[in-house]
Formats: structure tokens, sequence, C-alpha cells
């Protein structure tokens, strides 16, 4: 029972590795991507940080709306 107890830690741990690395990976390339967008089209498109100031805005006006 011990030995399986260990294993499925040791397989939890794996996991959980893997899915911060993978994530890692993931945030990375999709800055590097921003990155590179910006700097290949100037600043003609939103970039992440004005795309995440109108989904905050958004949700703020939402919540506030709801509470009013």
């Amino acid at each position: 029972m011990d030995a399986l107890n260990n294993l499925v830690m040791t397989n939890l741990l794996t996991n959980l590795l893997f899915l911060i690395v993978g994530l890692g990976y993931g945030v990375t390339f999709v800055l590097m991507k921003e990155i590179l967008a910006g700097l290949s089209f100037g600043h003609n498109g939103a970039s992440l940080y004005e795309w995440q100031l109108v989904a905050s805005n958004l949700y703020r006006s939402d919540s506030l709306r709801r509470s009013l």
C-alpha cells in the first residue's frame, strides 16, 4: 500500500510539474508573439495590455450596473 501511495504522489507531482512548465511555455509564447507583432506592425493592433484594460473596464461597468 505504501509503494502504491508513493507512486500516486510521484505521478501527481510529475503532472503538476508538466502543467507548470506547459503554462510557462504557453505564456512565454503568447508574450513573444505579442512583442513580435508589436515590433513588426508598429502599433496599429490593440496590444495585450489594451485588451486587458478593455476587459477590466467592461467587467467593472457590468458589476456596477448590477449593484445599482
